[in-house]
């Protein structure tokens, strides 16, 4: 039975290395700072606007960056504990946001927006800025590849911390769990 568990655990660690090291070749890297842009704020004070939430970054702030083709249970069970994280962490100034990303053209737009929005409802998102992009890509600078379906920012002084990328047949309720838990390890907010 002993063996078993090790197994397992090992078995976990290897599913998270690998899907960390999935194709980060491509775009920001850690080390490098984030690059401004706007999207279209469907959640939060700036709801029906462009904002640019890295412009308005204060230097010594910690963030979380989520970048996601999906609006799925994995993708809701993240937003709903960095949701809860970014509550809890209010005096540390954290902020946490998440960027839907879909096809170029402003119909796929609207309807991106529209599920963005029941999609924050169905998951009580109260204090994580929920935004939309139509732009596949992602914003000019970040080069997210098409098969990368979420790609995670973690932040302090503007500066990338670490990114995590996950591809379609990567990402699942371990893998949003296991991301979860290296965020908290990341940014050691107490």
């Amino acid at each position: 039975m002993r063996s078993r568990g090790a197994w397992l655990l090992l078995g976990m660690l290897l599913v998270g290395s690998l899907a960390a090291r999935a194709d980060m070749a491509a775009g920001l890297k850690a080390g490098q700072s984030l690059e401004p842009f706007t999207s279209n704020v469907v959640t939060g004070s700036f709801r029906g606007q462009q904002h640019c939430f890295v412009c308005g970054l204060v230097l010594n702030h910690p963030a979380v960056l989520v970048f996601s083709r999906r609006m799925d249970e994995p993708t809701g069970r993240l937003l709903r504990s960095l949701d809860g994280y970014m509550h809890t962490h209010v005096k540390d100034n954290l902020l946490c946001w998440f960027v839907f990303l879909g096809p170029a053209g402003t119909d796929h737009e609207v309807a991106l927006e529209n599920q963005a929005e029941g999609f924050a409802a169905k998951n009580h998102a109260a204090f994580a800025p929920l935004t939309v992009l139509a732009d596949p890509q992602g914003p000019p600078g970040y080069q997210l590849d098409p098969g990368q379906d979420v790609v995670v920012y973690t932040t302090s002084a503007r500066k990338i911390t670490s990114k995590h990328v996950y591809s379609t047949k990567q990402w699942d309720a371990r893998s949003a769990d296991g991301l979860y838990a290296d965020i908290q390890s990341t940014l050691k907010l107490k």
